[in-house]
């Protein structure tokens, strides 16, 4: 699951969900909704996050999980 990789790769930086917040101008209370499921970052934020642990994009998505997130968030992004 997405969350769960963001939140190891996160405690990994020894960063709290606020430090990252901060790092990617995001509220901590997105970054918790990010690590619990309820809320999907688009690419563009996935991207500045990896950046921000220092991992890979397919790495932070999963290899064959991170595909179908990236195709759900393009979809959701279509139909605005």
């Amino acid at each position: 699951m997405f969350g769960n990789r963001l939140r190891n790769y996160r405690k990994r930086r020894k960063l709290s969900q606020q430090g990252l917040g901060q790092i990617i101008n995001k509220p901590q209370t997105t970054i918790s909704d990010w690590e619990t499921g309820k809320l999907l970052p688009d690419i563009g934020e996935a991207v500045k996050m990896a950046a921000a642990l220092d991992v890979g994009i397919t790495d932070l998505l999963g290899e064959t999980r991170g595909r179908l997130v990236w195709e759900k968030t393009a979809r959701e992004i279509g139909e605005r």
